[in-house]
This record gives C-alpha cells, structure tokens and sequence, in this order.
C-alpha cells in the first residue's frame, strides 16, 4: 500500500507527540544533589515550597527562592523569577517534582542571596519535608559538607549552657532554640546578628536552610560556656 502525503504528515505528528509524551514522563533525569543543572533541561526533584508575608508559595532551589510568575494549564507549568531585585533568573516548574532552567545568566549575589526567612516561612517549609527525603536521610560523614535543604542523619549534639538553656553544636558553630514544634526544632545561630538557622528531628536528622553564616565557625567548645554534660532530647 503506497502512503500518501497526508499520511505521512499524520504519521509525523504522531510520532512527534509520542516522542513528547515519552520525554515528559519518562525520560526525565534526576537531579542530583551536588549537580550544576543545564540550560533548559527539565529534571526530576522534589520541590520546596514555603508561604511568604503575603500567604502565597515561594519556591526553594538550591539555595535560592524564586516568587511566583504565571502559571501555564495547558502544560501543567509554571514560571517562578528569583526574589532578589534585578535578578536575572527564572526557572519553570511542571507539577510537584520536575524542573527547568529556564535564563542562561547566573544569580548576580552571593550566598543565599535572598531575605532571611521568617520563622513562619521555615514551620511552614518543616511540614512538607516529612517525606521519603526525611526517611532516607543520607548519613553526613565528617569530610562531606551538607547540601541546604536536604535531611541528614547525623548525632546531634546538645548541651545546656550558663543559663540553663539548649544549644545546639554543628561543624564549629552554635544555635540557639527559640521555638520548638510537634515536628521538630528550629535552631538559630547564636552569634549576634547572624541569621543563619538549621533544623533537627529526634537525635539523629539534621537540616541546614539556605542562608549561610555571616561568621567564621569556632574552634573550640571552650568559646560557649557549657553548665554541664551534653542534654539527652
């Protein structure tokens, strides 16, 4: 049987939209921890979302929080730009665990490179992350430095100090406990000013959020006075 040219036109467009569907669903990479992801390449991760001041998501990657742009229904997508003042880049996201990169600019700060986050923002952040990331917490050995937003499973260590109360001791620095909650606790660095925060979970997980220490760490335990021995939680 001899295919006309509409047939074969057909026959494209049918291919094409298998092809399509199969890059959508299946063959989508995952992104690794530690990866640099490419240019307009969508990967498979789990998504962060955080409310901001005014009730809506915000989006956490890498360090980084992106606002909402638009979003697309007859893809499924949605168009987030990065929360700092002229900031070039946006990333485009597809349903709860799929991203792309969409600017070939990088972020024009360093570090966090947004406002610190609120406490509210970071309870909100500690009930959508008891997932199979909090479960499956890779252990964080001694020469490995840990990822933001990721769960570890690592000893806590917890003293008491002059004033009976708890801190927090990670890699060199100290934290404080304000506010504790049913999931966990939320730890803020103790030296002034510093808005640095890390979250924890029974004796052993750990989470460090994105906005880094604006210090150098201490070197030695003797640096906080310590009331007694270390507190069981």
């Amino acid at each position: 049987m001899v295919k006309t040219t509409s047939d074969l036109a057909i026959a494209r467009i049918d291919t094409a939209r298998r092809k399509k569907c199969l890059i959508r669903f299946h063959e989508v990479p995952k992104l690794l921890p530690n990866q640099v992801p490419l240019l307009q390449t969508w990967y498979s991760v789990p998504l962060r979302f955080v409310p901001n001041r005014r009730g809506n998501d915000s989006l956490l990657f890498q360090g980084q929080k992106y606002s909402f742009c638009r979003r697309r229904g007859r893809d499924d997508t949605t168009s987030w730009r990065c929360t700092v003042r002229n900031c070039p880049v946006n990333v485009t996201t597809r349903g709860r665990d799929q991203l792309r990169i969409e600017s070939q600019a990088g972020h024009n700060h360093t570090g966090a490179g947004n406002t610190p986050m609120k406490t509210a923002e970071v309870l909100g952040l500690m009930r959508q992350t008891y997932d199979g990331s909090f479960i499956n917490a890779p252990v964080l050995l001694d020469h490995e430095e840990p990822t933001p937003e990721l769960w570890y499973t690592v000893p806590l260590h917890i003293v008491e100090n002059e004033r009976g109360n708890r801190n927090l001791c990670f890699r060199g620095n100290f934290y404080n406990m304000p506010r504790g909650t049913r999931e966990g606790t939320v730890w803020h660095c103790s030296t002034r000013g510093c808005k640095s925060k890390v979250l924890s979970s029974g004796v052993d997980k750990l989470r460090l959020l994105p906005r880094a220490h604006d210090h150098e760490r201490r070197n030695a335990i003797e640096k906080i006075e310590i009331k007694n021995e270390p507190v069981d939680l």
